[in-house]
This record gives C-alpha cells, structure tokens and sequence, in this order.
C-alpha cells in the first residue's frame, strides 16, 4: 500500500509529532529512515495481525525501535514501560484544553473574588489573571 504524504501528514499530526508509545520527539521527513534521528512508522495500536484496520483511529505514528519491540502486543504494555497512559495531544486539541483551562480559571477566579467581596471592577482582573494562568498550564498530561 503506497502512503501519500497527506495521509503521513494527518498521522503525524495526531500526536504533534511525538511517538504515541514513548513521548519522544519525531522528525516528518525521517519517515520509514531506520536509524535515523526521530524516524518513525505508522503504528497500529490493535495490530493488523490482530485484526486491525487502517482506520485514522487505530493508525498514530511511532519510533521504529518502539514500534518493532511492541510487535502485536497491546499499545497498553508498552506504553507503562514509558509510564504513559495515552498518546500525546494533537496541537489542535492541546489549544482546545489550553482555551478551555483559561475559560474555566477566568470564571473561577471571579468567582472567588466575588465570594470574598470584591467589586466588580476588581473581580474582572482576579478573572483577567485566572484566564491568563489557566492558558499557561499544560493540558496533556503526558507532558508534565
């Protein structure tokens, strides 16, 4: 099965460009290099062999050495060698939660400021600065 770069650049950009097993960083154009710094496959997280398919759900991309040395294991076993527990955030998503988190610290701190009988005016910074932290926190925790 021949792969276009359109669907090498989908799966790569599901995990931001990080391997889904181990975390580490991988390099676009080293795709398929073995030996190469940051070379990389397309990994099937339920093994073809186990019946997987080639749908974008069960393809993410994966270090060579992680994606040899998983074999037709489960994505699970391998993943707890790293202390992982699900694949990184695409950038897209990590932007969504970075929004979220500064919605959810702009309305909490207003909140509380309210609580503890601050005016209006006042309160609108406590939420200006909430917003500003909740942005900054990292939303995957695969990369804490």
């Amino acid at each position: 099965m021949t792969m276009t770069i359109d669907r090498l650049e989908r799966d790569f950009a599901r995990t931001d460009g990080h391997c889904h097993l181990c975390g580490r960083r991988l390099a676009f154009q080293n795709y398929g290099t073995y030996g190469a710094r940051g070379a990389w496959h397309r990994e099937h997280s339920v093994p073809r062999a186990r019946g997987g398919t080639e749908h974008g759900n069960n393809v993410r991309p994966a270090c060579i050495v992680c994606n040899l040395e998983k074999g037709t294991r489960s994505t699970r076993c391998i993943r707890t060698r790293y202390n992982r527990t699900a694949a990184p955030y695409s950038r897209a998503r990590r932007q969504r939660a970075r929004v979220d988190n500064a919605i959810v610290g702009a309305v909490g701190t207003f909140l509380v400021a309210k609580l503890f009988g601050a005016d209006d005016r006042a309160a609108l910074w406590w939420a200006a600065g909430g917003s500003i932290v909740g942005y900054q926190l990292e939303p995957d925790p695969q990369r804490r």
